[in-house]
């Protein structure tokens, strides 16, 4: 494994923890109203050293700080944290990457798009991102998938704010 595959897996890994504390990102993207703010979570300062003391988390952690998708701060005896939507996007995209589990056999995600012509960019890094994932084309901008990311990729769209341009919906391929 290259050293930049293991920083990335600790990187995950802090992630994950922070994001399980509570259910933190399912509780953030199914409540309108925090669309626009961050992801809160607060831990004791016990628990947080427990899980971020030794040197390879810590290393983690100033880069997340460093870029800009965590930032913490001491409150009293607790360890107060808030979570960037960058960082969100980028978890949910290494969950939709990761993912192995496949939907039932005649299921599929489809995902549909049409971003305006002054979104091109957006639209080319949409499909291009679409294709990386292991989604295939159907049609120009209707692409399918065999794996189980509905949930996932309605909140990375959602995080990324493209809803109005892109639908998803679970069909059964004929």
């Amino acid at each position: 494994m290259t050293h930049k595959q293991n920083r990335n897996n600790v990187t995950q890994e802090i992630l994950d923890m922070l994001f399980e504390a509570g259910d933190l990102l399912l509780e953030w993207m199914e409540n309108p109203q925090k669309q626009s703010r961050r992801i809160r979570g607060i831990m004791e300062q016990d628990e947080w050293n427990r899980l971020f003391g030794d040197q390879k988390k810590k290393r983690a952690l100033r880069r997340l700080k460093k870029q800009a998708w965590l930032s913490h701060r001491r409150e009293g005896n607790r360890m107060a944290y808030e979570i960037h939507e960058s960082a969100v996007a980028q978890f949910l995209n290494n969950t939709i990457r990761s993912s192995t589990s496949l939907l039932p056999t005649p299921m599929i995600v489809l995902v549909t798009f049409d971003f305006p012509e002054t979104a091109r960019k957006a639209r080319n890094s949409f499909r291009h991102y679409l294709k990386q994932v292991g989604f295939s084309q159907k049609q120009l901008s209707v692409w399918a998938s065999k794996k189980s990311v509905m949930k996932e990729i309605c909140l990375l769209i959602r995080t990324l704010k493209i809803e109005k341009w892109v639908n998803v919906y679970l069909a059964q391929e004929t």
